[in-house]
């Protein structure tokens, strides 16, 4: 199905392609005009294969229109970057300087992968603001190892505030799951939705618009996975050390482009707590909450 698969898989719209040397971003005035003349510069991924004929000798006319197409669709990418370079350094002649000396983002955010949501876009936060963590359709699953070392990297290691999770109305990944159809390897990633729509089958069978009951999983899904993070020794962890660490969930509308905050309250978690909490040797262990970071001593 192209439209399940082409929200599922497609490039950020946010991803740089970083320049290969690494003197186009020094903080000096001399290496910054460097950097402005080269971003002046159109990258040409024909002149980049030294007269290489891509498509042949023998390629027909048609051929040689989609090869154009493909180059230009990838140059576009090398050269927004070089625009983003200039724009930046117009701004700020050491913001790429100061760049490089290290990160202190407040935020991760564990979104979808879908293209259509990049994070620090939709923010309007620069690069350094935001840990970005995406998938197909925002899940926190416990054996992910990718996911659960991102999420200890920017707790432990970064100490951000806040952790977001981040999922979107027509995500490809939920609607997927509603349906029986074999996807092949994704199938094993969609079956931690499945088992959203089991535990709440009895809310979801009861709304009878299948826009409103897919709408109604959306959220669903984003509310059980603020609530997976709640169950890892890393979240609650930090809660137990004391440090002001708040969970969020939240959803975007693609046909507004407003996000809306969940606000998940605090006794959907405590009545889980009991069953998923650890206690620390060694740590205070503090009372948690998922929402606040932690209750008042």
């Amino acid at each position: 199905n192209p439209s399940v698969w082409g929200c599922l898989f497609g490039l950020r719209s946010c991803d740089h392609l970083e320049f290969s040397g690494s003197h186009c971003f020094a903080g000096t005035h001399t290496l910054c005009n460097q950097a402005i003349k080269m971003s002046q510069e159109p990258f040409d991924l024909r002149r980049s294969f030294s007269g290489v004929n891509l498509t042949g000798p023998e390629a027909s006319p048609v051929d040689q229109i989609e090869e154009r197409i493909v180059c230009e669709s990838y140059t576009k990418l090398l050269n927004g970057n070089k625009t983003f370079v200039k724009e930046k350094l117009a701004a700020d002649p050491d913001f790429f300087e100061n760049l490089s000396k290290g990160q202190s983002p407040k935020y991760l955010l564990i979104g979808c992968a879908d293209s259509r949501v990049p994070p620090d876009q939709l923010t309007r936060t620069e690069p350094g603001e935001i840990f970005i963590h995406r998938n197909v359709a925002n899940l926190v699953v416990n054996t992910d190892i990718n996911a659960m070392s991102v999420v200890q990297y920017a707790v432990e290691v970064l100490k951000v505030k806040h952790v977001i999770v981040m999922g979107h109305y027509g995500c490809g990944g939920v609607k997927a799951s509603m349906d029986t159809k074999h996807l092949g390897l994704i199938d094993e990633w969609l079956r931690n939705i499945k088992d959203i729509i089991r535990l709440h089958r009895v809310e979801l069978e009861s709304i009878e618009d299948e826009e409103q009951r897919f709408r109604r999983l959306v959220e669903l899904n984003v509310k059980e996975q603020v609530m997976n993070l709640c169950k890892t020794s890393i979240i609650q962890k930090a809660w137990a050390s004391g440090d002001h660490l708040q969970v969020h969930g939240w959803v975007y509308d693609l046909r507004t482009g407003i996000i809306q905050d969940m606000k998940f309250e605090q006794e959907e978690w405590k009545e889980l707590e009991e069953i998923y909490r650890f206690n620390f040797p060694g740590v205070t262990n503090l009372p948690t909450s998922p929402i606040k970071g932690r209750s008042a001593k």
